[in-house]
Parts: structure tokens; C-alpha cells; sequence
């Protein structure tokens, strides 16, 4: 007579608790018997083997999960069955192969035998998809568990393969104020990634979570011999993280969400090295500027005085506008402080979205006030500064 199910679910959760990997493997493979169509405990089983260090039957094991996945069209939780074979057993050539041809879109299992339509992952050709794909790193964590915190350092992005994650902040009173939930399929930490910046909220397991990590070092290696990788990355940033820049801008932030989506196109990453001009005073405006990462100082030479700071610039903010709007040369040089990503709008393209959002151009205005204002004061405190030093 079987044994019953609640018993052997016991079994195998006191057995793996004490390391009795006896007594746990022969309850799991009953409880696998009984139940051969739940992914679950055919997964749980290949963990199982694992533990008690029985590399083939556990490689078995994980293969029937995959097949599971792929004949239900899952994609990504294929390729993360796949990776959690190759952590125990890296280099496994079988495992590469089925890698691939999971990629290629032609893998026999694969439900309607094409890959399903993933963010970012979905835009690359088919040798591209599988140097991205081997470069995944498969992590488990538990419920409860914090994934990455704010202020951390934000240099991968994350992809969940199963269970699910909350966002938060913390209060002053050190109390978790939720921002959102992420459930299988979604993607976190594209902002750190592409800005090189610090990570600005905590990630926390609401349930046991398997991730795949896409981390910066390895896509860079990729798109050295892949440059279409680095194109599709730019286009994800614009959907990704840009809109979520332009919302908080105080420019485009007055726009809704689909006005804001849809001059998403209209911008051009350009990158530029530390030193290096972006602008110069006295050149024509043919472009406004709102800086992705990193940090640019706004200098003058105003009236043939010595050069003068005016301003430190960082993400978000923009610049370029006041030649754009006045149809006069530059009036200050904008030089990257640190190597400097920004995103640029052409004259052009302003003019297009000035003439669908006309709020837009009494913002521009407003600010091309402001900063006309606190140049001449910063200039005309220097002067003064100096004439009071000529005195001692």
C-alpha cells in the first residue's frame, strides 16, 4: 500500500532538515512516483540528489522539470532549471546544447516551437540570446530574505524566474513602506545597471524566489563582440528607465504617461569621457541635454573674465536649453566632470514636442529665467570678490 502523501511530505522535510539525505531521497522519490506530473516535487527530488551527491540522477531529474517548462511554452523557467544543473555541474556539454536549442526557437519541446516575447531578451538574434543566456547566473533565496538593499552597489539586473519579490523603503521609523510587488516574469535593478548608480530602494523574497542575474561585466564582454547588444540595451533603457527619469523631470514630468512614451524614440544615448565638452560657449544650439549618469559642470568665460563654475549638474538634470529657446550661441561650456551618459533631443525634435506640448516650452522658460538669473549674480559676487581682494 502507498504511503500517504501528508506522511511522505513530512518525511522529506524532517529527513532534509537533519541531513538524513537516506531517508529523505527514498520519501522524495515515493512522493515523485505518486505525483510525476508535479514540477515541484520532481524539482525537490533533483535537490535532493544533489544533497546526497548523486550528480547523475539529480541531472535526470532537473532534465524532466525542463521538459515540464518547455512543453508549457515556459521560457525562462527552462533556462533556469538548466542553469541550476550547470551550478553543480559547470561545463555540462548536454546542458550547453539544450541551452542553444532552447534559443534558437527550434527546441522540439518548446511549445509552438518560437520563443515567447521577454523584455529585452526577446530583441536579440538568436547567437546574441544564447552569449546573454550563458552568462545568467541562477540564485535562490528563501522567503523573508533581502535580495539587495538600498545604497548598495546597482550592477545587475534581475529576472524572476519564479516566486515573487516586494520593493520598499524604509520609513524614518525604519518601517518597510512597500512601493511594489514583482511576480514570475518581471525584471528589477535595470536603473542601478544603467546609471552605475547606488541601488534606491531594498528588495525582499515575499515567497521562495529562484532569480536569474544579468551582471554589467558579463553584457559589456558580450557587446564587445556583439555591438547589437549594447544597441538592444540602450533601447530597454529608454522603455525601462528613462520614462522613469522623464516622469520625475521637472520638464516632461508634466506630460502623462503616454505623451512621455511616446518621444521616448526622439532621444540618442551619446557617451562622452571625463574632460570632455559637451557643449562649448559660443557654439550654436542644435540639442538639449538631460544627463542619464554620471556628472557635468557648467563653466563661463563670461565678458573675458576668468572661467567661472556656475553650476554641478547630475542624473536627471538637463541643459541646452537656453540657446535652443533664444535662437542665440551657447552662453556657457557643459564638460563632463565624470565619464557622462546623457540622452539628447534634437532642435528639431523639441520644436516637435514644444508644438504638441505647449506647457513644455513655459517650463523651458521658466527655468532658462532662473539660470540666466543666478549666472549673473554668481558672476557679478565674483567680481566683487575680487575687487575686495585687490584691497587687502
Amino acid at each position: 500500500m502507498a504511503a500517504n502523501i501528508d506522511e511522505l511530505r513530512k518525511t522529506v522535510i524532517e529527513s532534509y532538515k537533519q541531513g538524513d539525505w537516506k531517508n529523505c531521497v527514498k520519501a522524495c522519490k515515493e512522493l515523485h512516483k505518486q505525483n510525476p506530473d508535479n514540477v515541484a516535487i520532481t524539482l525537490k527530488l533533483a535537490d535532493v540528489f544533489v544533497k546526497s551527491k548523486q550528480k547523475e540522477n539529480a541531472v535526470k531529474a532537473y532534465l524532466i522539470a525542463a521538459e515540464t517548462y518547455k512543453k508549457g511554452g515556459d521560457f525562462l523557467k527552462a533556462i533556469g532549471v538548466y542553469k541550476m544543473i550547470l551550478n553543480f555541474a559547470p561545463g555540462l556539454k548536454e546542458i550547453e546544447a539544450k541551452i542553444a536549442e532552447l534559443c534558437s526557437g527550434k527546441d522540439k519541446e518548446m511549445k509552438d516551437s518560437s520563443l515567447p516575447e521577454i523584455p529585452l531578451l526577446s530583441e536579440l538574434n538568436e547567437r546574441e540570446l544564447v552569449e546573454v543566456v550563458n552568462s545568467l547566473k541562477h540564485l535562490t533565496f528563501s522567503m523573508g530574505e533581502i535580495i539587495c538593499r538600498d545604497g548598495d552597489e546597482g550592477t545587475s539586473i534581475y529576472v524572476i524566474t519564479a516566486g515573487a519579490v516586494k520593493i520598499f523603503i524604509e520609513g524614518v521609523a525604519g518601517e518597510k513602506i512597500e512601493i511594489a510587488q514583482l511576480k514570475e516574469g518581471d525584471f528589477f535593478g535595470e536603473a542601478g545597471f544603467f546609471t552605475d548608480g547606488k541601488r534606491r530602494a531594498s528588495v525582499m523574497a515575499i515567497d521562495d524566489t529562484e532569480l536569474l542575474e544579468m551582471r554589467k561585466e558579463d553584457v559589456e564582454k558580450i557587446s564587445q563582440d556583439h555591438p547589437h547588444v549594447r544597441e538592444v540595451l540602450a533601447e530597454f533603457y529608454k522603455k525601462r528607465v528613462l520614462d522613469k527619469i522623464l516622469a520625475v523631470s521637472p520638464l516632461f514630468g508634466i506630460l502623462t504617461d503616454s505623451d512621455r512614451k511616446s518621444m521616448l524614440d526622439s532621444f540618442k544615448m551619446k557617451h562622452y569621457e571625463e574632460g570632455t565638452a559637451v557643449i562649448r560657449e559660443g557654439e550654436e544650439g542644435d540639442a538639449l541635454y538631460i544627463i542619464k549618469n554620471g556628472k557635468a559642470s557648467v563653466i563661463t568665460g563670461e565678458g573675458g573674465h576668468k572661467e567661472i563654475k556656475l553650476a554641478e549638474l547630475k542624473e536627471g538634470d538637463f541643459f541646452g536649453e537656453v540657446s535652443l529657446l533664444t535662437g542665440k550661441k551657447r552662453t556657457a561650456t557643459v564638460s563632463a566632470s565624470t565619464p557622462l551618459e546623457v540622452m539628447e533631443l534634437s532642435k528639431s525634435e523639441l520644436k516637435k514636442c514644444i508644438n504638441k506640448y505647449p506647457q513644455v516650452e513655459e517650463t523651458l522658460k521658466g527655468y532658462m529665467k532662473a539660470r540666466m538669473e543666478d549666472t549673473i549674480s554668481t558672476i557679478m559676487a565674483l567680481k566683487d570678490m575680487d575687487a575686495k581682494e585687490g584691497l587687502v
